[in-house]
């Protein structure tokens, strides 16, 4: 699944592209590090779309996710806002539970 994922996330076009970049963050499969890493250093890309997978990137290691979230920290959008949280060590960045109704 998470490679089916990471080859899907590289579309712009996607629909429910963030969830996809989460689901990976969710699963926290190291091989999906290279995919989320991609977007969240793409300067084309949407700051909301690098501000999930930085929060992903951070789930599935977060040393490697403090390491970039330094460089963005200084950011006032949304992928700053994320870098910050990553910095505070915000616990709801990593909570994996799921709500059930």
């Amino acid at each position: 699944m998470t490679t089916s994922i990471c080859s899907a996330i590289r579309h712009r076009d996607m629909k429910y592209r963030r969830y996809a970049i989460g689901a990976l963050g969710f699963i926290a499969d190291r091989r999906s590090i290279p995919a989320v890493l991609s977007i969240s250093k793409d300067t084309g890309e949407k700051d909301s779309f690098r501000g999930d997978a930085l929060q992903s990137l951070y789930q599935i290691n977060a040393k490697i996710g403090n390491k970039y979230a330094k460089w963005y920290a200084g950011r006032t959008d949304y992928l700053g806002q994320i870098a910050k949280r990553i910095l505070k060590i915000d616990p709801e960045l990593t909570e994996r539970s799921m709500e059930h109704d």
